[in-house]
C-alpha cells in the first residue's frame, strides 16, 4: 500500500502539529519550573499587600510595590515590598502556616521598616 503524496503531507502536518505543541509544552514547564506560577505570585503579592495594610497598619500609600517572587532552589512563594519612604530597599516576607506573613530577608540591615523580630533570626 502506498500513501499519495497529499496524504504524506498530511502526516507531515500532524507529525509537526504534535512535536510543536510538545516543545511548548516542555517550555512552559521549565519556565514554570525556574519562574514559578505567576497566579500564585499575583495571588501571594496580594495577600502579602493585604496583610501589611490589615496586620502592620500601613497605609496603601506607603507601599510602593508588592511582588511575588518564586525560589526554585525550594520551591517556595515570598513577597518583595518596597517602600515609599524608601523605594531603593527591599523587604521579603515570607508566609508563615497561619496566613500571616513575617520578614525573612531585607537588602539593607539598616532600614527604616526592618522588623525586631529580623534582628534575632
Amino acid at each position: 500500500m502506498t500513501l499519495s503524496r497529499r496524504e504524506l503531507n498530511e502526516k507531515k502536518i500532524i507529525v509537526l502539529v504534535v512535536v510543536l505543541g510538545l516543545v511548548i509544552i516542555a517550555f512552559v514547564g521549565v519556565r514554570t519550573f525556574f519562574l514559578g506560577s505567576s497566579e500564585v505570585k499575583n495571588q501571594i503579592a496580594k495577600e502579602g499587600k493585604e496583610s501589611l495594610i490589615n496586620s502592620e497598619s500601613y497605609k496603601p500609600d506607603d507601599i510602593l510595590s508588592v511582588e511575588g517572587v518564586y525560589s526554585y532552589k525550594t520551591g517556595t512563594y515570598d513577597v518583595q515590598v518596597r517602600f515609599s519612604d524608601e523605594p531603593e530597599v527591599y523587604y521579603t516576607y515570607s508566609k508563615e502556616s497561619d496566613s500571616k506573613f513575617q520578614q525573612v530577608g531585607t537588602t539593607n540591615l539598616e532600614g527604616k521598616h526592618l522588623k525586631e523580630e529580623f534582628n534575632r533570626q
